[in-house]
């Protein structure tokens, strides 16, 4: 129907370019769940100040969990609850590589990750089928897509159109 989620409708092509470049060349699985999670707190710090007045007075100190940032961007609606179940599902992966000391990322984690996002998810995998890292890089990319494309689309009022003011 009309609202089939699409995970390449919403990305613009310079979107999926920078997360591209950001992380198409780590090979190691642990690693590249690492950097996404750093990367996806990025995003959430830039969506809580483009949401809030004063969104800097929140995250000024730091004092904000990663497991916080995900409660107050949901509290914002500002982004699809999908992404949002996807952000508690990668925090809970990387706490658990920060726990068992021979973690490794398993096909459970990425169907834990994936899971938010429906059939289109159940489409990714069977493209990716047998290649684990780019099944992998694909499920990460779709959570950063998203989230990159709200925080852009915060940023950017209606009003403002790209290049104004240059």
């Amino acid at each position: 129907g009309m609202n089939d989620q699409k995970p390449q409708g919403l990305l613009r092509e310079q979107e999926l370019a920078e997360i591209r470049e950001l992380f198409g060349g780590i090979a190691d699985p642990m690693l590249l769940v690492l950097k996404v999670h750093l990367y996806t707190e990025h995003i959430m710090e830039r969506l809580i100040l483009a949401a809030l007045p004063r969104g800097d007075r929140v995250l000024e100190g730091g004092n904000l969990s990663y497991a916080q940032k995900i409660a107050l961007v949901s509290a914002l609606n500002c982004v699809e609850d999908q992404h949002i179940t996807a952000l508690r599902n990668l925090n809970k992966i990387r706490n658990a590589c920060s726990h068992e000391r021979d973690k490794s990322i398993t096909a459970a984690d990425i169907d834990l990750l994936g899971r938010a996002y429906g059939s289109g998810y159940t489409n990714l995998k069977k493209t990716h089928e047998g290649n684990f890292r780019n099944w992998l890089s694909a499920t990460l990319g779709w959570l950063c897509g998203g989230l990159l494309h709200y925080a852009n689309k915060l940023e950017q009022p209606a009003d403002k159109k790209p290049g104004a003011g240059t």
